[in-house]
Order: structure tokens, then sequence, then C-alpha cells
């Protein structure tokens, strides 16, 4: 988790989520080619409410859609390693 924060603007409330992911091969001997996949998400996301409960659930909109943005890219990358 890079990112996780309430930002507040002149427009109201936004949700920051930023997070990276690695995936890499430990049986891997050549360390150089041990990184498998590696990549970045970050989202910002307007809360419908300027309240804590506004911001929860926005972040936790903007978690799914991160998460299945890495879902995606995860399977990718292993269906491309078989």
């Amino acid at each position: 988790m890079d990112e996780f924060f309430e930002w507040d603007t002149p427009e109201g409330w936004d949700a920051v989520l930023g997070v990276s992911i690695t995936l890499v091969v430990l049986q891997e001997p050549d360390v150089s080619k041990r990184i498998l996949f590696q990549k970045s998400y970050r989202l910002t996301k307007k809360c419908k409410e300027e309240h804590p409960r506004g911001l929860a659930e926005t972040m936790s909109l903007a978690m799914r859609e991160v998460s299945e943005k890495i879902i995606r890219d995860v399977y990718a990358v292993l269906k491309n390693q078989q």
C-alpha cells in the first residue's frame, strides 16, 4: 500500500489509493530474472459524501477497481508463463 488518504479539494473530498505489486520467482537462480511482474496502481475517486462514512465507501470502491485490475494483470502474466 503506497497511498491511502483523503484529499480535500475545493470541489469536495477525494479518496486516493495507491498500490504497488511485485511478483517474484523465488526458485530462479539468476537474481536479474526473479522479477516476473512489477506495477503500480493509483486511483483517485470523488466522494459522494463529505463524511467519514462517505470516504470509507469511496475508498472501498477504489480498492475494488484496483483489485480487479491487479487480478487481470497478474492472471495475464501467469497465463503467459505456462
